[in-house]
């Protein structure tokens, strides 16, 4: 019995039902809404008359007319209103247009309530029944201009004996705190569907989490999505302007510029943006009126830009959001702490309003706000607490585990062994994945969307059990959560045969391993700018017991299969390491170079090699007598930053770091390109960009890469162009000993081990550190050291 197949059948009866449902509810409301009993002709008269009287209104400015054409209204409407089962309308209109008697609806729902004042409880007498939907942490009514003592007057004059006086004399009371107050059985949506964990996890630190709430995201993401959270220092930004015109110019240009290159960026096609002051309407003015200068009006409606300040936004969303929070520090000038309730209602709504994207532009920094409850201070300190995080709840294992010793945090052996298969293909796996206030057994991450995976044990827990499980699967799968569940019974049976339908079902909903790329991918868009790699041509003599050289072909190492084993290794060079300091290591071995090499130059697109490279392939003799460390030329070409670049122009890029530095590990090619491109880290966007550039080149035979370590990812792999030596004997430049190919490292510590048979391991360790100019042994230079030692050197 094929379970997740029974599974896919009910839920395809499933989707047919809530499909009809949908379908017939939709047809029976509007064939009640336009049956001939309710529209009439003169029913049908009405409307059309009420909607030509709210067209010639307008905006209602005209003197003479105005208030006779309202009054026509409200009679028009009086009229067509039985005859249109909903109405939607915004609270003014309702004031204006309608004759407010009690009970003339069944029911009034109020959408945004938190930004509607007092002024709008009015709205309870027209209907027995009131749904009041609104948030009193977001963003209330601004009073801006209200006169508060005019209010405690007519408080006083018509209100002076009711016992919520004192509420109806705030301005800035809403009628979500009015229904709050006077009702219970409120009910609290939790789940939260706009933005990703990392930026509603703000708007939880201070304004829910603190009342015992928490907004759980359950919104789908995969791997390729964009950094949620992009905190930048405006060094230079000042302020300018009135208390109430304050503008910072230097932020507006860096959103500007930024919002430029994020439209040219191909990780941001398709997506909408969304520019919030977090000070004053001023600021987004100006941001505006700048971007109106520069962002063509098709790339404004494309892309659905807006600017405004948090009041302007609420309700609203978009895929990407900048936040400018305008203030500078002033020497000459206090800074008020942002502390208030007002504040706290602006500054959640603006950190709430993006779905994948929060950028925060900020001229003041933690040490400049002394008090830490500021608004300013605990968004700052979110923003970079969140980018630094080096650890989450939910993170993927690399490694595989053991097969027969339950570790954490797997439940059972066998889902370390359905683990294990999985990353052994490639995926990105989490194992326990908490969501929801639930846990699956197994998670595996795509590019756009997760899949769960529930290792189902044959020990019956109970129908109890069995039942809680239906209901976490249907609740999940109502946010659209995908399962596929695997019997431990028919895993033992076949375990290939087992995971079959799973990688079917992978590859249908488009969830591959890491660097995955499309069969048909062209990285090479332009043959402009296709790389052309010339470099001399290889010799390889077929006669293991000599290397031929030429001085215009350079040597290829042999293989080891292709040396003669029996060949007896003639006595080593004398050369003592340990009596030798570290600057003079080279030199010394130098001189037992045979005569006639010579180093070729290298340049980026024209490959030469060292004329007597070592090899673990020639003979001990061979070895010993071609051991130098060539000085290590490093890349130092200006390269194109990923987010700007053609995949095209990007492969060029690499290819050339390689013919320059190769062999070299994956990582050392990413902080050259980086570096190269004036970045200043390998972010994780930059770095998956790269290792498909580094795919692509692979699959086509453009590079060789090299895994003697059985490394997953890219970056601890080698690379070399095809016509390369798999080993080059470089001094360590400018690399870390981390960075250094382990071929290479284990063709030094075999030199030297052969030297002297009888050194230790740690003996050997610091020869190595000797040869490399380096003198502290660390733990993890240790431990990179045992890693070749084991694996590579005999």
């Amino acid at each position: 019995m094929d379970v997740n197949l029974i599974q896919r059948k009910v839920d395809a009866v499933e989707d047919a039902i809530r499909t009809h449902v949908e379908k017939l509810s939709a047809k029976r409301a509007w064939n009640y809404a336009v049956s001939s009993d309710r529209i009439t002709g003169r029913a049908r008269a009405n409307l059309q008359q009420y909607a030509s009287l709210v067209q010639k209104l307008g905006k209602g400015t005209s003197t003479k007319y105005g208030n006779i054409r309202r009054s026509e209204i409200r009679e028009a409407m009086q009229r067509c209103r039985p005859s249109v089962p909903v109405w939607i309308l915004p609270i003014y209109r309702i004031a204006e247009q309608i004759k407010i008697e009690p009970n003339i609806f069944d029911v009034i729902i109020v959408d945004e309530a938190s930004q509607a004042g007092t002024e709008s409880t009015f709205l309870q007498y027209l209907a027995p029944k009131i749904v009041v939907i609104g948030d009193d942490k977001q963003v209330s009514p601004a009073a801006v201009g209200v006169d508060q003592q005019e209010l405690r007057d007519l408080a006083s004059q018509y209100l002076y004996d009711d016992p919520y006086k004192a509420s109806w004399q705030e301005p800035t009371r809403s009628l979500f705190d009015e229904a709050k107050m006077r009702f219970d059985g409120m009910i609290t949506l939790v789940e939260h569907r706009r933005c990703v964990p990392e930026i509603i996890g703000f708007s939880n630190r201070v304004a829910y989490e603190p009342d015992g709430i928490r907004l759980i995201p359950v919104r789908q993401y995969g791997a390729d999505r964009l950094e949620p959270i992009k905190p930048v220092f405006v060094k230079d930004g000042f302020m300018k302007g009135g208390s109430q015109s304050r503008v910072n110019p230097v932020e507006c240009d860096a959103i500007v510029d930024q919002i430029e290159k994020c439209f040219a960026d191909p990780s941001y096609d398709g997506m909408s943006f969304g520019v919030i002051s977090l000070q004053g309407k001023q600021q987004a003015q100006l941001i505006e009126k700048t971007l109106l200068e520069r962002i063509p009006p098709e790339e404004w409606t494309s892309r659905d830009l807006r600017c405004g300040d948090s009041a302007d936004f609420q309700g609203s969303e978009r895929n990407v959001i900048f936040l400018s929070m305008v203030s500078a520090p002033d020497p000459e000038r206090r800074t008020n702490a942002r502390t208030t309730e007002m504040f706290l209602q602006r500054y959640n709504v603006a950190a709430s309003r993006a779905k994948d994207q929060m950028w925060l532009y900020h001229s003041m920094s933690l040490a400049d706000l002394s008090n830490t409850e500021d608004l300013r201070f605990q968004l700052i300190d979110y923003c970079y607490g969140t980018v630094n995080r080096t650890t989450e709840s939910n993170s993927t294992f690399a490694n595989p585990v053991p097969e027969d010793i339950r570790v954490p945090p797997f439940e059972s052996l066998f889902e370390q062994r359905v683990f294990n298969r999985l990353i052994d293909r490639g995926f990105q796996v989490v194992p326990q994945f908490d969501v929801e206030g639930y846990r699956i057994d197994l998670v595996i991450i795509g590019s756009k969307t997760k899949v769960a995976i529930e290792c189902d044990g044959d020990f019956w827990h109970g129908p109890d059990r069995y039942q809680a499980d239906l209901a976490r699967k249907r609740d999940l799968e109502r946010n659209r959560w995908k399962f596929f569940n695997i019997r431990e019974s028919e895993f033992y049976i076949d375990r290939a045969a087992a995971l079959v339908p799973l990688w079917e079902m992978l590859n249908e909903l488009a969830v591959h391993p890491s660097g995955w790329l499309p069969p048909d991918q062209d990285f090479v868009e332009d043959k402009a700018h296709a790389p052309t790699l010339e470099a001399p041509a290889p010799t390889i003599d077929s006669n293991p017991s000599r290397l031929k050289s030429s001085e215009s072909e350079p040597v290829l190492y042999e293989r080891e299969d292709q040396v003669n084993r029996n060949h007896r290794p003639a006595p080593m060079p004398s050369i003592d390491v340990r009596e030798s300091e570290p600057d003079n290591f080279s030199k010394g071995i130098a001189e037992v170079e045979p005569e006639g090499t010579s180093d070729v130059s290298v340049s980026p697109l024209q490959i030469g090699w060292p004329r007597n490279p070592i090899t673990h392939s020639a003979g001990v003799e061979q070895v010993e007598a071609s051991l130098k460390l060539t000085e290590y030329v490093e890349f130092d070409e200006e390269t194109t930053s990923t987010a700007n670049a053609r995949p095209g122009r990007l492969l060029e890029e690499v290819l050339a770091i390689i013919s320059t530095e190769g062999p070299v590990l994956g990582d050392r090619i990413f902080s050259v390109h980086t570096r190269c491109s004036g970045g200043l880290r390998v972010g994780r966007l930059i770095a998956e960009a790269l290792a498909k550039i580094l795919a692509t080149a692979t699959s086509r035979g453009l590079v060789v890469e090299e895994d003697p370590l059985g490394e997953r990812s890219r970056q601890q792999r080698t690379y070399r162009l095809p016509n390369q030596p798999d080993l080059r004997q470089r001094t360590l430049g400018p690399r870390t000993l981390e960075l250094v190919p382990p071929r290479e490292l284990a063709a030094l510590m075999e030199a030297l081990q052969r030297r002297q048979t009888w050194m230790s391991h740690d003996a050997l360790y610091r020869e190595v550190l000797n040869c490399y100019s380096l003198k502290r042994l660390t733990p993890k230079t240790q431990q990179r050291l045992y890693v070749v030692k084991t694996r590579i050197v005999p």
